[in-house]
């Protein structure tokens, strides 16, 4: 399905917590999308990792992903419309 080519266990866990659970599927899809886009190269949606910790969000790349990038973002939600940001730097060795 859909959901789980996208989103990640813990991930779908975590929206379906809310009472509005497609809002904050559309913010992760909106983030993961524009990582995808920033980074332009071929990463999985189930390589990054979106959670909060202290509510704050937290993104995680999977795999090699992480010592090739480093990605800060913010998610925005607001009835039927979600928007993701992020900041992404390559790192250079």
């Amino acid at each position: 399905s859909f959901y789980k080519k996208t989103f990640l266990p813990s991930e779908i866990e975590y929206c379906l917590k809310f009472k509005k659970p497609a809002e904050h599927f559309a913010g992760k899809f909106a983030i993961k999308e524009s990582i995808r886009k920033s980074i332009n190269e071929s990463i999985s949606f189930l390589d990054i990792e979106t959670f909060h910790s202290k509510s704050k969000l937290k993104i995680k790349l999977n795999k090699n992903w992480n010592q090739k990038y480093r990605v800060l973002g913010s998610i925005s939600h607001d009835h039927e419309y979600a928007i993701g940001m992020v900041m992404s730097e390559k790192i250079e060795f």
